[in-house]
């Protein structure tokens, strides 16, 4: 009862099966095993994407967010979604929380980023400015690159390229 390795094959399982109310279960019996941990609601996330469920996947995510009390808990499973769901300024705001959490989500948000289509990308650029930070001119620097325009994303990251050495990381960033 207290191995979260089990209730995840549980999670999975009864999703598989189509069995709502085991699913729910498991969730929430890892959750009092792990009163402050997201991954019972990632893994029931993960589990309804694998069977194309993106409502059932918004619904552990919310839950998930309502029950640990934080509201950017979950932010980058949210920011998948709603890449993948075309609602672009949520997934900008999703991806810039979850890299504030934690910086390695840059790579997962440029990745998915870099494959909106070409019509909407003026639409992800406009979002990114919004917030008016450096994360974002180099988020907007990384994207544009990838989009075949690299002097529109060189002159975008300098916007509020530190002075001196704090800037050195974003500009080899930027290169690579």
């Amino acid at each position: 009862p207290k191995n979260p390795v089990l209730y995840a094959v549980a999670i999975r399982a009864w999703t598989a099966a189509d069995q709502a109310d085991p699913v729910t279960q498991m969730v929430e019996r890892w959750a009092q095993v792990e009163p402050a941990s997201e991954a019972p609601y990632r893994e029931w996330g993960f589990a309804a994407l694998a069977r194309r469920d993106r409502q059932g996947a918004r619904r552990a995510y919310k839950t998930g967010r309502e029950r640990l009390g934080r509201p950017d808990a979950l932010a980058g499973e949210v920011a998948q979604l709603a890449t993948w769901e075309g609602d672009y300024p949520l997934a900008v705001s999703e991806w810039l929380a979850a890299i504030r959490a934690m910086p390695g989500y840059k790579s997962s948000a440029i990745g998915l980023l870099s494959q909106v289509p070409a019509a909407k990308r003026v639409t992800v650029l406009t979002e990114l400015d919004r917030w008016g930070e450096l994360i974002t001119d180099q988020l907007g620097a990384s994207l544009s690159a990838r989009w075949n325009e690299p002097l529109a994303g060189f002159e975008r990251l300098v916007r509020r390229l530190p002075a001196g050495p704090d800037g050195i990381s974003p500009l080899q960033e930027f290169l690579e």
